[in-house]
């Protein structure tokens, strides 16, 4: 932890563009990025659509219509405040690992290790779990399309959703031994996709959906099943949905140390992919709440024990091909979505271990000679994820 004790004492100090971190690390991990592939791997991160997507049905449950709308409104202000604030400092502060860093540096001298590795510790996990519940959605996804045609509830059992979640896991995991530049254009494309993929989803569903909702519906229609009687309690639960589909822009400045020009582009990335998500999550949920024609109890219930296929059901009255290929569309999304989630998580690891914060934090935060990623923290990110996959069946 001294590199950060060290910065706590000179917040006034600034990074290098080309050469080196300006922050006292050596430069190890390779400066390939350029500021789209910034800003690609940050809205890929967010992955607004894939989160609302995973959460439709929790949405409709905590709050409905009403709370989804002016949730997902009420978060971007917030969201884009605080990003706001994020971008200020990592302009500074372009370093790997962003939060972890930045709280030992602009924390009082005294405080600066306890909070540095706390807040890199809540960081690391929380980068890994929602890493493994994207791996785990689209495993459900996958048997939500196998329940339609079985008629039934849930075509895989827990066990096998989360055997091949940990093989999505895998996937993902190998890609990220690639050089970091061949992980940009892939990001890159990923966020085209994700863009152009919305975009189609929203207008077939307005072309297609056989009955659209009210506006009193979508802008009044309060829906509580969570079992709680306190309207304001659910709200606040109703809010997780949006505050899950915008956790992740940090993203960017994670990678800071291998873009180039990092104190320009990687705030940057973090303004413009937090703007759009913003836009573009408001468009896909207005384009659900119209397009389910009313009927929340037909996504919540309905043949597929996931809402998102319901929801297809629904606008395509029950065509099983046409929402077939709709769910593949979105699956894909989220397929591209983990391959950077895990490239964050293990840059976040990564930081933490070449300043000792785990056992073993020299070997851990060896740096491949060839590709100049962190292999070692990759895969400790991977054995990590598996553990919480793994330990979620107790909870079923």
């Amino acid at each position: 932890m001294e590199i950060i004790d060290a910065a706590s004492q000179n917040s006034t100090r600034t990074s290098k563009k080309s050469q080196g971190t300006g922050s006292g690390y050596k430069q190890e991990l390779n400066r390939g990025f350029s500021a789209f592939m910034s800003f690609s791997i940050t809205f890929t991160n967010v992955a607004c659509i894939s989160s609302i997507v995973m959460l439709i049905d929790f949405g409709m449950i905590t709050g409905g219509p009403v709370v989804m709308l002016f949730g997902w409104i009420l978060v971007s202000i917030f969201t884009m405040i605080v990003a706001s604030s994020m971008a200020e400092i990592c302009s500074t502060y372009p370093v790997t690992g962003s939060v972890y860093y930045w709280s030992g540096a602009l924390a009082n001298y005294k405080w600066s290790p306890i909070a540095s590795y706390l807040c890199g510790w809540f960081n690391f996990l929380g980068n890994l779990a929602n890493n493994a519940s994207f791996s785990f959605g689209l495993a459900k996804f996958l048997s939500g399309i196998f329940a339609l045609s079985i008629e039934s509830k849930d075509a895989f059992s827990v066990h096998t959703q989360i055997f091949i979640a940990i093989v999505l896991l895998i996937l993902w995991s190998l890609k990220n031994y690639m050089k970091i530049e061949h992980q940009g254009w892939f990001n890159n494309t990923s966020a085209v996709y994700q863009f152009v993929s919305t975009i189609f989803v929203v207008i077939v569903i307005f072309l297609v959906s056989p009955k659209f909702s009210s506006n009193k519906f979508v802008f009044t229609k309060f829906n509580n099943q969570t079992g709680f009687d306190n309207t304001y309690y659910v709200s606040m639960l109703g809010l997780l949905m949006a505050m899950f589909g915008f956790s992740g822009y940090e993203g960017g400045a994670t990678l800071a140390e291998e873009t180039t020009d990092a104190s320009v582009s990687a705030p940057k990335g973090i303004i413009y992919s937090c703007l759009l998500s913003a836009i573009t999550g408001l468009i896909f949920i207005m384009a659900i709440l119209y397009g389910c024609g009313e009927n929340i109890d037909s996504i919540i219930n309905g043949n597929s024990d996931h809402g998102a296929v319901n929801f297809f059901y629904i606008v395509f009255s029950g065509d099983q091909s046409w929402v077939v290929f709709m769910i593949l569309i979105l699956m894909m999304n989220l397929f591209l979505v983990g391959f950077s989630t895990t490239t964050i998580s293990s840059r976040v690891g990564y930081a933490m271990a070449r300043d000792g914060a785990f056992p073993y934090s020299k070997f851990l935060s060896q740096v491949n000679p060839q590709t100049q990623t962190p292999d070692r923290m990759i895969f400790l990110s991977y054995s990590f994820q598996i553990f919480l996959l793994k330990k979620s069946l107790q909870f079923r």
